[in-house]
C-alpha cells in the first residue's frame, strides 16, 4: 500500500487485470520500469536533449552542404561540356581549313610535298560529327584511322578558286 495512495519511490503495483508495474515511481507516475529501462527519462535530461539537437543541426548542415556541392559540381560539368562542344566545333573548322589549304597548295604548286604527309595520321572522330538533331548517335562505328593516312575531303567541298594562281 502506498501512503495516501501517492506512488513515490520504488515499489510494485498490481492491477485488477493481473498486470504488474515494478520500478521507480515519482508523483504517482512510473518513471523507471525495473524490467526494461525507459528511454523517456533520458529525454527529460537537458544534456541528452542538447546532444540530440546538436546532432540534428549538424546533420541538417551536412545535408545543405552536400546539396550545394552537388549543385556546384553540376554547374562545373555543364561548363566543361559546353567548352568541349565549342572545342569540337573549332577542331572541325580547323580540319576543313586544313583540307582547303592542302587543296589550294596542290593547285598552286603540284610538285610541293607537305613534310610529314607520308606518315599515316590517326583520324579522331568528333562527337559533333556523330550527332543527329543535337543527340549523340553511338551506334555508328568509330574509325581509328583513315585510309592512306589522309584526312577525308567532304563530298560537298569546293576549293577556294578566287585566289589568283602564279603562272
Amino acid at each position: 500500500e502506498w501512503f495516501n495512495n501517492k506512488k513515490n519511490g520504488y515499489g510494485v503495483t498490481t492491477f485488477r487485470d493481473g498486470t504488474k508495474e515494478e520500478g521507480k515511481y515519482k508523483n504517482n507516475i512510473l518513471v523507471n520500469d525495473k524490467r526494461k529501462p525507459s528511454k523517456l527519462f533520458l529525454l527529460r535530461s537537458s544534456k541528452f536533449r542538447d546532444k540530440i539537437d546538436t546532432s540534428l543541426n549538424n546533420s541538417m548542415k551536412s545535408a545543405t552542404n552536400a546539396q550545394q556541392k552537388a549543385e556546384i559540381a553540376m554547374a562545373r560539368a555543364n561548363n566543361a561540356r559546353s567548352k568541349a562542344h565549342s572545342a569540337e566545333i573549332y577542331a572541325k573548322q580547323a580540319r576543313s581549313d586544313s583540307v582547303e589549304a592542302r587543296v589550294s597548295a596542290k593547285l598552286a604548286a603540284p610538285d610541293f610535298r607537305q613534310p610529314g604527309e607520308d606518315k599515316p595520321q590517326t583520324y579522331i572522330p568528333l562527337d559533333i560529327d556523330r550527332q543527329s538533331d543535337g543527340k549523340l548517335v553511338t551506334s555508328t562505328p568509330i574509325n581509328v584511322g583513315v585510309p592512306n593516312g589522309r584526312l577525308p575531303v567532304p563530298s560537298n567541298f569546293v576549293p577556294n578558286t578566287s585566289m589568283s594562281l602564279p603562272s
